[in-house]
């Protein structure tokens, strides 16, 4: 397994907004990762106007 944390930024006008979230991924044989859980560190809600 593996966990990776991930920053998402995008800008609108002079304002970046940057979401975080972290991902526990998971092999499983020759198989490719895959995502197991996902854990949304930024409130998404705090950067709507």
């Amino acid at each position: 397994m593996v966990l990776a944390t991930i920053s998402w930024s995008f800008s609108s006008g002079d304002t970046t907004t940057t979401l975080v979230s972290d991902f526990l991924l998971q092999r499983e044989g020759p198989h490719p990762l895959r995502c197991v859980a996902h854990l949304q560190r930024t409130n998404v809600l705090d950067h709507l106007e």
